[in-house]
């Protein structure tokens, strides 16, 4: 909406152009993953579960992720104190 307000036609261009190629790069993922059937190698009976040690780290980011989501002051307030320095 700024390149299109101070009418910079150009970056727009960029931007669109970028957009359209992440989308087209990064399609493929979910269409596989969701669309793909039993056919690929990947089929259910090959899928395991995750170390142990990646499920640690995952939900520890799902908790950290969480306690931010409901107690975000604290580190907000971090923040504040370090760019006033």
């Amino acid at each position: 909406m700024g390149t299109l307000e101070t009418e910079q036609w150009v970056l727009m261009a960029v931007l669109m152009i970028s957009s359209l190629l992440n989308i087209a790069y990064l399609i493929p993922i979910p269409f596989h993953a969701f669309f793909s059937g039993d056919s690929t190698p990947y089929s259910r009976a090959g899928i395991k579960e995750a170390p142990l040690a990646s499920l640690i780290a995952l939900s520890i980011t799902a908790v950290g992720c969480l306690v931010l989501f409901v107690y975000p002051q604290p580190l907000y307030e971090l923040a504040r104190a370090i760019l006033a320095a």
